[in-house]
C-alpha cells in the first residue's frame, strides 16, 4: 500500500537514528498513523485520491500546507502530521519486542542506558500533541477549501502507564 510520507519524512521532523530499519521499525507506524487518524479526518475519497497522487490543487496543498484564505492563514499540511503522530507511536513501542516468552524490554548497551517510561511518554505525547494541532489546521482547511462539514476535530488518545 502507497503511504503518503516515508521514514525519511519523519527523520526529517524528529531525531530518529539512521541505522533503524524501516520496513520493521518505522512504516508500520506509518501505516497505523494514517489508518487511525488521518483517513477518517479528511475523508476516504480524499484519502485516497491523495494515496495515488492527483493534480488537485486542493489536496496538494493539503498534503503539503501552505497559505490559504487571501494568504490569511498557514497550516502546516498532512505529511507534517502523519509525521509526528507516526514517531508518537514509534517513540511508545520502539524497545519493546514480542517474544515467545512474552514481551520484553530492549536492553541497556553499553553505549546508552534505559531512560524512565515518564520521559518516554512526555516525547511521545509533545509529538502526538503536535501532529493532532496539525491535523486539525488540515481538517479545518478543508472545511473552507471543500465546504466539506463530514470531517471532524481529532482529539487526543489517553495514555498511561500502568504500574506507576
Amino acid at each position: 500500500r502507497q503511504m503518503l510520507i516515508n521514514a525519511e519524512y519523519i527523520r526529517g521532523e524528529e531525531d530518529i537514528a539512521n541505522n533503524i530499519d524501516d520496513t520493521k521499525r518505522i512504516l508500520p507506524y506509518i501505516e497505523k498513523a494514517e489508518r487511525e487518524w488521518i483517513i477518517n479526518a479528511i475523508g476516504v475519497k480524499n484519502y485516497k485520491d491523495l494515496e495515488k497522487g492527483t493534480d488537485d490543487a486542493v489536496l496538494n496543498l493539503l498534503l503539503e500546507g501552505g497559505y490559504y484564505k487571501e494568504d490569511t492563514i498557514f497550516f502546516s499540511g498532512l505529511r507534517k502530521a502523519i509525521a509526528h503522530l507516526a514517531y508518537s507511536l514509534f517513540v511508545r513501542n520502539d524497545n519493546v519486542f514480542s517474544t515467545s516468552s512474552g514481551f520484553r524490554y530492549k536492553g541497556n548497551t553499553e553505549l546508552s542506558d534505559r531512560i524512565e517510561d515518564k520521559t518516554i511518554l512526555r516525547v511521545a505525547n509533545e509529538a502526538e500533541a503536535r501532529g493532532l494541532k496539525y491535523l486539525n489546521e488540515c481538517i479545518s482547511y478543508l472545511k473552507i477549501a471543500q465546504g466539506n462539514t463530514a470531517v471532524f476535530k481529532v482529539t487526543k488518545k489517553k495514555f498511561i502507564i500502568i504500574g506507576n
